[in-house]
């Protein structure tokens, strides 16, 4: 194979920074807009990465939209408390209800169903 040829199908990879996981978990959206939400709705993640998530939603959303994803995590934290997964981001695609969100900002946050106070100290947030 001659050498430029192998740079060309190199090129024609995917060509992603972050890797993507095939992970199925149940979501709920919101979008923002000068804080306010204007649109919300549910959906079921296809995959991930630490740059983004692709999802099905129960509706399309505009390009270039700000969204909130809260996804319930399937871990436990100190297998006691459920956690849910919080993503801020813009919808870069949406094609028949299959959206893709570039990741801004994501948190880990305890939800309200554990005590608190029964974990280690500082262990209910986790911010990246």
């Amino acid at each position: 194979m001659y050498p430029t040829r192998m740079k060309m199908d190199l090129i024609h990879q995917d060509r992603r920074d972050d890797r993507r996981y095939p992970i199925e978990l149940e979501l709920q959206y919101r979008v923002l807009a000068r804080k306010r939400t204007h649109l919300q709705g549910d959906g079921r993640t296809l995959n991930m990465s630490s740059g983004g998530i692709l999802f099905t939603g129960d509706q399309n959303l505009p390009a270039g939209a700000f969204v909130e994803l809260s996804i319930n995590w399937p871990v436990l934290l100190q297998n006691a408390c459920p956690l849910t997964l919080l993503v801020v981001g813009r919808v870069v695609r949406c094609e028949d209800q299959t959206l893709a969100v570039k990741t801004s900002r994501y948190e880990f946050v305890a939800r309200p169903v554990c005590n608190l106070r029964d974990l280690e100290p500082a262990t209910n947030r986790y911010i990246a």
